[in-house]
């Protein structure tokens, strides 16, 4: 053995006993936060729970991104309707604009710290009836039970998994193999808030009027007021897995942008991965406020779109639309397409996956797909 290898050796051996520090602390931290919200949190269980008694509600969407916060939408949405107060919780970010510009609600609580802590200011006054947690408690998330800890309510609803069978208070695992986000949602709607059920499930985004007046005068003026069709296409999103090529996202553009369509294509996100314009008929999106872009959306003859964000929105406005799913699929527990897909009522989209199937938290790289897998998507959706 060279010295080199044994220097390798050694790093991987460093890594090795580093990770298993950091795995152990978190054991011993998720162990003491366990211990501590039992002692906090044992008094009420959500079978005394009565919706006629229930005034306030908090839920929380911290750490979550704009689309898991536009499903959430519909849930606030019907709940209000109800005449409860709604307060969602959430982290700095995208979702402080949305839930204070987009997304009706009762009053917004934006953690500190690393993302879990409660505001000193106005701690006290943080009581409520009811603390629905929609996503399941992965088991590394401490964090969330310290923040329960201090939450001053009486019951909860999807508390986290792992906790004795006396304290789970949750109606049922959120990652089901075969249901869609919302269905979760308006599950907890139907059990625990049957007066409501008569409601059903749609998203609230309420895109302000001077909005929606600029961006149907851009819309005209590219469009020549019809004459051309705008499409909307969003190749780039945070999880690089999901993400097109360069190269495809620039090949995708210019095969649309020169269809017999006469398309005019808005290319949103173009600065995080820019591609050489040789064509008047592709422009980079303008918007920078997401109230915008979303308006822009809405105008799409048809959206194009690897980020479920849009996805949702276009579910709302039941947007035309060709969805790109990475089809990550874990155990028999997850199917990322199913749970953040189009979900069962927007008939107006198409969604499109690799063959293969992901099985680890990344899914299928769709940065190195080949071209024709897209190409053949657009002859399906008939834009070509």
């Amino acid at each position: 053995m060279n010295t080199l290898d044994l220097i390798n050796k050694v790093k991987k051996f460093r890594k090795y006993l580093n990770h298993k520090k950091i795995e152990y602390i978190r054991l011993v931290r998720q162990a003491i936060s366990y211990r501590l919200f039992l002692r906090a949190k044992s008094a009420d269980t959500i079978e005394d729970f009565n919706p006629y008694k229930c005034e306030t509600i908090v839920v929380n969407v911290i750490g979550k991104g704009i689309g898991d916060a536009i499903i959430c939408s519909g849930l606030i949405s019907i709940l209000r309707k109800g005449n409860y107060k709604v307060y969602p919780i959430i982290s700095k970010g995208a979702n402080v604009f949305l839930f204070t510009h987009l997304i009706p609600n009762d009053g917004i609580i934006v953690t500190t710290g690393n993302g879990y802590g409660l505001p000193k200011q106005g701690r006290d006054k943080l009581q409520f009836d009811l603390f629905i947690s929609a996503w399941e408690f992965n088991g590394r998330n401490y964090r969330l039970l310290d923040l329960m800890r201090k939450l001053k309510y009486r019951y909860s609803i999807g508390c986290p998994r792992g906790l004795e069978k006396q304290y789970r208070n949750h109606i049922e695992d959120v990652q089901h193999s075969g249901t869609h986000l919302s269905e979760y949602f308006k599950s907890i709607i139907d059990k625990f808030f049957p007066h409501l059920s008569k409601y059903q499930y749609a998203y609230a985004i309420e895109i302000p009027g001077k909005a929606l007046d600029k961006v149907s005068q851009f819309v005209d003026k590219i469009t020549c007021h019809g004459i051309h069709r705008l499409l909307v296409v969003s190749c780039i999103t945070r999880d690089p897995n999901k993400c097109f090529s360069r190269d495809n996202i620039s090949r995708l553009c210019h095969e649309l942008a020169t269809s017999k369509h006469q398309y005019k294509v808005v290319v949103l996100n173009y600065e995080k991965s820019p591609f050489t314009i040789n064509n008047e008929n592709i422009i980079p999106n303008p918007f920078a406020s997401l109230s915008d872009v979303i308006a822009l959306v809405t105008k799409a003859y048809c959206l194009v779109t690897i980020d479920t964000c849009f996805v949702h929105v276009g579910c709302q406005f039941n947007v035309n639309s060709l969805c790109f799913y990475n089809n990550k699929v874990i155990g028999d527990y997850y199917q990322g397409n199913v749970l953040y897909g189009p979900g069962p009522h927007y008939t107006n989209a198409l969604m499109v996956m690799p063959e293969e199937q992901g099985h680890d938290e990344y899914g299928v790289d769709l940065r190195k797909i080949n071209y024709q897998f897209i190409h053949d998507a657009l002859l399906e959706k008939k834009l070509l």
